[in-house]
């Protein structure tokens, strides 16, 4: 099962990057934006299912349709008011998503269950919608923004990769057997490495702006922080008591399958473009 994980992981990220290419050559970067936010949509409602299944109350169309708007918001504010940060509306969108949410609270007849419905949908929306939209942040950064932007998935996916491999071959110490059995500590080296790979691809489209020590010490944090958004992911799965976020891809379960590991590790690979000056100063 992980095997064909691995396999329809590399093909779903295989067809991501062409989508990418297409967006850079004909729909100047708006395509990549509406594809992250339809991820952020499904994935949202996926751990809204696995939260009920926790018995957490949520309202997962809602919940899904503010994270696909707070995931896309950078796009359309970045195309149509370049003089406005970002940041503002979002959290103009998720203030009054929190409004919204102790409003339907206080309608339910249960107050204890609407009151978990407050928490457990803020915690869906940051988690996920505005996690994701620091993707589409990376993808307008001026110069280097498409790179960065396959910079940081491919560091999450390939590191998958080799851990998988890596653990499958040498794995011997348990990383972490309470939350995910499989996983083990030489597999986490081998993503580090594979990590390490994706920096050494990826640093010729960058050069001009960062060093390749510098680059490649960026592609380790990024694994490890993707790493733990795995591990994450899994803790909230068991608390669901579910295998699969979903059943979206046969092979691999749901969206949230495919991108938890970015879900943590999107906010980093931004800030750590805000601290090596790819995006200018941004707000």
């Amino acid at each position: 099962m992980k095997a064909a994980r691995i396999i329809t992981g590399s093909i779903a990220t295989l067809l991501i990057l062409g989508l990418l290419t297409l967006d850079h050559y004909f729909v100047g970067g708006f395509l990549s934006a509406a594809l992250l936010s339809v991820v952020a949509f499904t994935a949202a409602m996926e751990l809204c299912v696995i939260l009920e299944a926790a018995g957490l109350k949520t309202y997962p169309r809602l919940t899904a349709f503010v994270s696909f708007v707070v995931a896309l918001l950078p796009a359309v504010v970045l195309r149509f008011w370049r003089g406005l940060s970002p940041f503002a509306p979002q959290a103009g969108v998720i203030f009054g998503f929190m409004v919204l949410l102790f409003v339907l609270a206080m309608r339910e007849e249960d107050l204890v269950k609407g009151a978990k419905a407050v928490i457990s949908g803020t915690f869906v929306l940051v988690y996920v919608g505005l996690s994701l939209s620091f993707l589409v942040r990376l993808r307008d950064f001026p110069h280097t923004g498409e790179a960065f932007l396959l910079f940081a998935i491919g560091v999450a996916k390939v590191g998958d990769i080799g851990a998988y491999f890596t653990g499958k071959l040498f794995g011997r110490h348990y990383l972490a057997p309470k939350v995910s059995p499989k996983k083990t500590l030489e597999g986490s080296l081998g993503a580090l490495a594979g990590s390490a790979g994706v920096a050494l691809i990826m640093h010729p489209y960058v050069k001009d702006h960062v060093s390749l020590g510098t680059f490649v010490a960026w592609a380790l944090i990024l694994s490890v922080v993707a790493q733990f958004g795995d591990l994450a992911e899994s803790l909230i799965k068991r608390a669901g008591e579910v295998k699969d976020s979903g059943g979206v891809f046969a092979a691999m379960g749901g969206v949230l399958d495919l991108v938890d590991s970015l879900l943590l590790s999107a906010p980093v690979a931004y800030i750590l473009a805000l601290i090596g000056g790819f995006g200018g100063i941004q707000g």
